[in-house]
């Protein structure tokens, strides 16, 4: 349990560490901030393979550390430090926002071999059903999706409804095959696609709550400006647009 406390004092991001020990040795910054001179000898061709090394590396260490992330969750390492949950323990001890915090949690306890094998939910402790990921979690180690493609792909399993949970483990293979190619604000609207597919009633329920929500404030400002705030539902976004 110690060693998961002892980041606690690295301030500039904890786990940096971990991403820097895994990088060439001429990426390693010298002492007084001074970057190896060999990165400016290198040409654009391997400049521009180094920079997809370096994210790969950086996601690799991402999936390290959603590993570590739940097996303090399976501890319960929060009560030892005096937290209410995980996520507000990691929110302190990483100094991130509680939302990121929520997924890393939820998208670490889904992905990690103690999760589930199969495609039923479980509660977790976000108080939100999981779905296990394991093809996910894969591709999270082998660095060719990122954290932001994996929390799309969570939310897509979660909200399907029991009635089609058998074909959680063919979704999750489309949505991680696409994930490869697709940056994640594409993914999520495929993830959309494919979840009112298989569940009209849950698209009709969401187009009606998107309805029930719309909003529109405007007032004008001291210079005579109109100023404009507004929520609008997807169809009339899309006319907005």
């Amino acid at each position: 349990m110690t060693p998961l406390m002892a980041s606690q004092d690295a301030t500039p991001g904890a786990g940096a560490g971990v991403v820097v020990s895994a990088l060439p040795a001429w990426d390693v910054p010298a002492p007084g901030g001074v970057w190896s001179s060999a990165v400016h000898s290198l040409s654009d061709e391997e400049l521009v393979s180094r920079i997809g090394e370096v994210e790969q590396r950086i996601r690799q260490a991402r999936m390290q550390q959603l590993r570590l992330i739940a097996e303090a969750d399976r501890r319960r390492l929060h009560t030892v430090c005096g937290a209410r949950s995980t996520q507000v323990w990691l929110q302190t001890l990483l100094n991130i926002d509680g939302q990121d915090a929520t997924n890393r949690v939820r998208i670490a306890t889904a992905t990690t071999p103690a999760a589930p094998t199969d495609a039923d939910a479980a509660a977790d402790t976000t108080g939100v059903d999981v779905v296990a990921l394991p093809e996910t979690g894969q591709a999270l180690a082998d660095g060719v999706i990122g954290l932001e493609h994996a929390r799309v792909i969570s939310r897509c399993l979660t909200r399907l409804p029991e009635h089609v949970r058998h074909q959680a483990g063919e979704v999750e293979r489309l949505l991680v095959d696409n994930a490869c190619r697709q940056c994640p604000r594409d993914l999520e609207k495929l993830a959309d696609r494919v979840r009112y597919t298989l569940d009209a009633d849950g698209a009709v329920a969401d187009e009606w709550a998107q309805f029930e929500s719309r909003e529109l404030h405007y007032a004008t400002a001291r210079d005579g400006m109109l100023v404009i705030k507004a929520r609008l539902d997807r169809e009339t976004g899309a006319k907005f647009v």
